[in-house]
């Protein structure tokens, strides 16, 4: 496990082979085992330990998490969505569980389902800026765009941080022609942000769309 802590996953893995050889029963060296493997992208390798924990335990709402995510990030949506239900069935209050859903029917375009789940994610993590982010993404893909401001708006008070929300509130303001508004947000974005290439970019487009053609030049050389 300190292994693991390190980023030293090889070495995890060793050790948590070495218990299992010792005690082959060992659930939790299966579950963290997984963990590990699921860290080095060996999603596949990762499903099967967190599987074989189910021989020696019954089945836990994380475990069931922990496969959906990677089924997800081996773009298996159904496969995900199944697991992540089965997490909500044994926790209705695993709020990653239910984003999981939601970002798997997004995936699929499927922005009017998504946007139920995501919104069981934030009953029960109101103060969680990647759902406000996703339920922000599935309300501008369906065009409702004041619903989706009000998400984008969410993210950035909770973490002004996150440069991408910059873009993507910037990216709305834009398709509901709000030329000016857009500029003001990737300007304030810059002040987080005052290095940060995609931002200076994106400023250099709104000052030739406005006209500001030496302006323009001047961010994208400084971009």
């Amino acid at each position: 496990n300190v292994y693991n802590r390190l980023n030293r996953y090889e070495d995890a893995l060793d050790s948590y082979d070495y218990c299992l050889v010792i005690k082959d029963d060992f659930s939790s060296a299966y579950f963290n085992k997984g963990n590990t493997l699921a860290n080095l992208s060996r999603y596949k390798e990762a499903i099967e330990c967190y599987k074989k924990t189910f021989e020696f335990e019954a089945p836990d709402s994380l475990t069931y998490y922990n496969i959906g995510e990677c089924y997800e990030q081996l773009e298996d949506m159904h496969r995900a969505r199944d697991y992540y239900k089965k997490a909500t069935k044994l926790d209705v209050s695993l709020a990653e569980a239910w984003l999981g859903i939601g970002i798997t029917l997004q995936n699929e375009e499927r922005w009017f389902e998504a946007t139920h789940y995501i919104r069981k994610a934030l009953e029960l993590d109101e103060k969680n800026a990647e759902y406000w982010f996703a339920l922000g993404d599935a309300e501008y893909h369906l065009e409702n765009y004041l619903n989706a401001e009000s998400a984008y708006k969410k993210v950035i008070d909770i973490e002004p941080g996150n440069s991408d929300i910059w873009l993507e509130y910037s990216h709305l303001l834009m398709a509901d022609n709000r030329p000016e508004e857009a500029f003001e947000n990737i300007s304030n974005g810059l002040v987080f942000h005052p290095e940060n290439a995609e931002l200076l970019y994106r400023l250099a487009c709104y000052h030739y769309i406005m006209g500001n053609i030496n302006e323009a030049y001047r961010v994208i050389s400084s971009a």
